[in-house]
């Protein structure tokens, strides 16, 4: 940069690959010195080589923010740090759901629409074996719905997880095969003749680059994975529409194994599903999640309350008062 100049000059020589942290600094600084002159004039030269860039220098990028994009309401550094993330639940025995809300009655489980709630079950990781289940759709909105198989490191947030997605999209009448890599990569998909208002029967079968799907007991898919996915366990996901599942299964080594879904009922401690509640000694916790979600500009809520249990009554004169402590937070953001 030049300009008219009667009082000073300042000449800087960097490459414009490596202008450091360094240079930057001595420029502010320099300007500073100079900011009581009336005119200044600044000249770069980048044709010689500058300092090198540290590499302990760094800047927020886009992974930073992620969970921004994906489930979370703040730019969090940390996933979970500001409690907005929804209470992990066990609403089905043998399953664990790190979002979303899930009913079950009657041997049917029930999952809300949403961006990508998940149930995961407790089955052993595997490989190579087969998994099916059946799925109904009330109406035709938009949306899929069906298994995740290969499932790791499962958390609250729409891609919050590795495994392979194999859903049906009923409006658009086609299965879709997707990877998970805490991101989404859609690998195949392909027509299938499905329709609200009945059980449709979908499953997959895995080998360690391949999937096969089939849907009423038609092959409808077939999907090698260049990148596959390492060893997890199933599960249950919707996007952006509501389903109902029955007959979960899977089969390994020639053995088929039935998943009934049995009701557990609402747990009684419900923190942010990041976090995990500790209780020690006779200590009893209870916490809820507040039933509006939060926003950027809410006033979050975090109450809780420990009891100890009343000590066994000895005599008016030396029994100890019941102990309570109650710890009531607010955070606004």
């Amino acid at each position: 940069m030049r300009g008219r100049n009667r009082n000073s000059e300042v000449t800087i020589q960097n490459s414009a690959a490596e202008f450091g942290a360094s240079s930057i600094i001595c420029l502010l600084v320099m300007m500073g010195s100079c900011a009581l002159a009336q005119d200044v004039v600044i000249r770069v030269d980048a044709r010689g080589a500058g300092r090198p860039v540290s590499k302990y220098l760094t800047g927020a990028c886009i992974e930073d923010v992620n969970h921004e994009i994906y489930g979370g309401i703040f730019s969090q550094m940390i996933f979970g740090e500001s409690f907005a993330e929804p209470a992990r639940s066990v609403p089905v025995k043998g399953f664990v759901s790190p979002d979303g809300l899930w009913k079950v009655k009657d041997g049917v489980v029930e999952g809300e629409g949403g961006a990508g709630p998940k149930l995961i079950s407790n089955v052993a990781p595997f490989v190579s074996g087969e998994a099916g289940v059946e799925v109904f759709f009330d109406g035709d909105a938009g949306g899929n719905a069906g298994l995740i198989v290969r499932v790791d490191k499962a958390g609250a947030g729409a891609d919050n997880f590795d495994g392979y997605e194999v859903a049906i999209d009923l409006a658009r009448k086609r299965v879709v095969v997707g990877r998970h890599r805490h991101d989404w990569h859609l690998l195949k998909e392909a027509e299938c003749d499905v329709a609200a208002g009945r059980w449709i029967a979908l499953s997959v079968k895995l080998e360690e680059k391949k999937m096969a799907v089939m849907v009423d007991g038609k092959s409808v898919l077939e999907v090698e994975d260049p990148r596959p996915l390492s060893a997890g366990t199933i599960g249950l996901r919707q996007w952006q529409r509501a389903a109902k599942y029955r007959n979960l299964w899977v089969k390994m080594e020639n053995q088929r194994a039935q998943i009934p879904f049995v009701a557990l009922g609402s747990e009684s401690v419900a923190v942010s599903g990041m976090w995990r509640p500790i209780s020690t000694g006779g200590a009893v916790l209870s916490a809820a999640m507040p039933r509006r979600p939060p926003t950027n500009h809410a006033r979050e809520r975090i109450s809780e309350l420990a009891r100890w249990p009343r000590p066994q009554r000895r005599s008016s004169s030396s029994r100890p008062a019941a102990r309570s402590a109650g710890i009531t937070r607010s955070v606004r953001r």
